[in-house]
């Protein structure tokens, strides 16, 4: 026992330390981090774990292990079953492992840091490439959309007047292309032309044969002869009908395209229903014709030519149709395409600007072909009056009987003329002296002064249609 005694006990050799005088088992916290910009501290090693902290040390591990933590972050109890960041430096939320790290963990910091700044700065780069693409698309689909009124507005013509020839011979017509190979439209010019208005005016007027005498016809839409040879005649030369229309025509297809092959077709309408290169509806019922009848003379106004006519609308009544809510008419196509054709022209069955407001008369159909329906002025007025999406028929015959002041078009059955004053640049010799024969004044002259006259007027430079 005394052997026992007196030998040295290792284990009692260093006295137990209490609980309480422990040290704790993290890392001593550290100051606060230094700025960002700052150069970092130099690395240093973590003390070492002291007696008695092997069992948290391995909870530590795990965590570390869970939340991807350098080897200095530390942690301790929050008493809620699971460990929280010790740091006093910022807030840790309980539910949720840290990111906040120490020593080591401040260059991974500013690498996480650095990374979402350079995601940010991507980001914010994706937003303005996307912005600066579609602003790109808007502005070439704008521009597309008003190429071909530019392409009008560069065109220095106050009417729709073709280049006459200085020597006969056909002309090409580059505002009219061909179904289906795109060729412009080339005949010679029309001595003189018949318009014929599908207007119910026609009715009882007896000028079938007047009108067959012309060297060309031309009619609107789907606007029949059979059965009203005697009023509106037989002889259609051309006929323009808008794209609405080719589906009643398609009802007698017998009559309109069989019997009549002779018959020159100039179809009108929007892009998307005309447009060649994305095959629109009406043009791919007008391609199925041409294959039908080989021998079917059909043709389409050109975009170019369709804005044309909506810059002369704009030039002669100083509003844009599409704001202004306005179609124009067949009507108004059928007399530009006469004004490039023919030279001297007759129209039929058109009122003035004024016939509904001073109207007597009976009331006559829309259609001389379609009875029952509203008369010829309701259906005028209410078109005019029609906020959006009509035609402007009266806004339109004001606009002809002023291109009857520069042009030779007489207005027949019902007849009236606009107040015209012609200059002698506007008539043809021919027409000078047949006009100065009906002159009083000429009876005053003695011969020779009546024949210094003539050979004043012989010596003016002639009329280009004269």
């Amino acid at each position: 026992w005394d052997a026992k005694v007196d030998a040295p006990d290792v284990k009692s050799s260093t006295p137990p330390v209490p609980r309480s005088l422990r040290p704790p088992c993290t890392p001593p916290t550290r100051r606060r981090p230094r700025p960002l910009c700052a150069k970092p501290p130099p690395l240093r090693q973590a003390p070492p774990m002291p007696p008695g902290c092997a069992a948290r040390s391995s909870t530590q591990q795990k965590l570390r292990l869970q939340h991807r933590l350098p080897p200095g972050a530390g942690f301790r109890p929050s008493g809620r079953a699971h460990w929280t960041w010790s740091s006093e430096q910022r807030f840790v939320s309980p539910r949720r492992a840290p990111a906040f790290l120490s020593g080591s963990g401040d260059s991974s910091l500013r690498t996480t840091e650095g990374t979402d700044s350079m995601k940010a700065r991507g980001r914010l780069l994706l937003l303005i490439l996307c912005t600066l693409t579609f602003s790109a698309v808007y502005i070439l689909l704008c521009c597309w959309a008003c190429l071909p009124l530019c392409l009008a507005a560069c065109l220095d013509r106050h009417l729709p007047v073709a280049p006459r020839p200085t020597v006969p011979g056909p002309l090409h017509f580059s505002g009219y292309s061909s179904v289906p190979d795109g060729k412009p439209l080339i005949r010679e010019l029309c001595h003189s032309c018949a318009v014929v208005s599908s207007s119910g005016q026609m009715l009882g007027s007896g000028l079938g044969a007047q009108i067959d005498g012309a060297e060309c016809v031309l009619r609107m839409n789907q606007a029949p002869t059979v059965g009203f040879e005697e009023d509106v005649g037989q002889r259609s030369t051309l006929r323009v009908i808008s794209h609405t229309t080719v589906p009643l025509l398609l009802r007698n297809y017998s009559h309109y395209f069989q019997q009549a092959q002779d018959t020159l077709y100039v179809v009108w309408g929007q892009g998307r229903h005309m447009d060649r290169m994305l095959g629109g509806r009406t043009y791919r019922t007008l391609l199925q014709l041409t294959r039908m009848y080989p021998g079917l003379q059909v043709y389409t106004f050109t975009e170019r030519m369709m804005a044309y006519c909506d810059q002369i609308f704009q030039e002669e009544t100083g509003k844009n149709r599409r704001q202004s809510g306005s179609f124009l008419s067949t009507g108004w196509f059928t007399m530009i395409l006469a004004l490039e054709l023919c030279e001297e022209i007759v129209v039929y069955g058109m009122v003035s600007e004024n016939y509904c407001s001073e109207k007597n008369g009976p009331s006559v159909p829309y259609h001389y072909f379609e009875k029952g329906r509203l008369d010829e002025c309701q259906m005028y007025l209410l078109h005019e009056q029609a906020p959006r999406s009509a035609h402007r028929f009266i806004t339109e015959k004001a606009v002809f009987s002023r291109w009857a002041k520069k042009r030779p078009i007489v207005f027949a059955h019902p007849s009236w003329r606009a107040n015209i004053v012609f200059g002698h640049q506007h008539l043809s010799l021919l027409q000078r002296l047949s006009l100065l024969q009906h002159l009083s004044l000429l009876q005053h002259l003695s011969l020779l002064q009546r024949l210094s006259l003539l050979q004043y007027l012989s010596l003016l430079p002639p009329h280009p249609r004269g």
